[in-house]
């Protein structure tokens, strides 16, 4: 399954929303060595609890070398890597 399908769990299931007309950089993980940044449409409030966050700051861990070196089982082409940044609020949901 890859990140452009719905992810599911026993009791989850999350049907992302994407914006049809714009774009933003994501970095995907490809495989051992090889993470490439790409144009996909930016997402949507999904939850009233979510937020979108525009990143404008970000590094990487040591976690990161994991993935990237490809030692992460579960870990499929396409997948969105990132999970140290910061940021501006750019949209919030109603709760």
């Amino acid at each position: 399954m890859s990140n452009e399908n719905l992810r599911s769990a026993p009791a989850c299931t999350i049907t992302p929303k994407k914006d049809p007309v714009n774009t933003m950089k994501a970095v995907e993980w490809y495989g051992a060595k090889d993470v490439r940044v790409v144009d996909r449409p930016r997402p949507l409030i999904t939850d009233p609890a979510d937020i979108i966050l525009k990143v404008t700051s970000t590094a990487i861990c040591g976690s990161d070398l994991h993935i990237y070196l490809g030692y992460v089982p579960g870990m499929e082409k396409g997948d969105v890597l990132g999970h140290e940044f910061m940021g501006i609020v750019e949209d919030v949901g109603p709760a």
